[in-house]
């Protein structure tokens, strides 16, 4: 696999205010324990009426 390969990030859940996204992003980081975890949240819907979690975790190395 190519270093430069882009970020495969998975949507968590939408929610309708940002403190809802935030708390739930909040809640994400303090569950790992591996600190490999990322989260963001993004606007999207309706001009940029909802808020979207989306997580990323770095995928293992195959072969080792």
């Amino acid at each position: 696999m190519n270093e430069n390969t882009p970020k495969k990030w998975k949507k968590v859940k939408i929610f309708n205010t940002y403190n809802e996204a935030n708390d739930l992003r909040n809640e994400l980081l303090a569950n790992d324990d591996t600190g490999k975890l990322e989260v963001k949240v993004r606007r999207c819907g309706h001009g940029g009426s909802q808020f979207k979690v989306k997580k990323y975790f770095p995928e293992q190395k195959k072969g080792k």
